[in-house]
């Protein structure tokens, strides 16, 4: 794992860590082999020349759905502690 961060660090932006297994919601099957890419970009409408485009404007996305969820659970978590005080 160590080899791998090290490896590709400048282009991870955080490492969820503590999970044996971690699954999110949808199916990721369709991207594991060349026939299914290409069937998503097409059922996208997504030119191959746009998709490194798309996936980052993916990860920003999810970067920025998984920060607002946090600080609203955070906020929330607090207001709860504050009135059990």
């Amino acid at each position: 794992m160590k080899t791998f961060l090290a490896r590709f660090a400048s282009l991870i932006h955080f490492v969820l860590s503590g999970f044996d297994r971690l699954r999110f919601r949808g199916e990721s099957v369709i991207l594991s082999n060349h026939r299914g890419v290409d069937a998503y970009l097409y059922r996208q409408k997504i030119r191959y020349v746009d998709f490194q485009d798309h996936c980052k404007q993916l990860t920003q996305t999810l970067c920025q759905q998984t920060d607002q969820r946090t600080r609203t659970r955070r906020s929330r978590e607090a207001s709860q502690q504050s009135q059990n005080r």
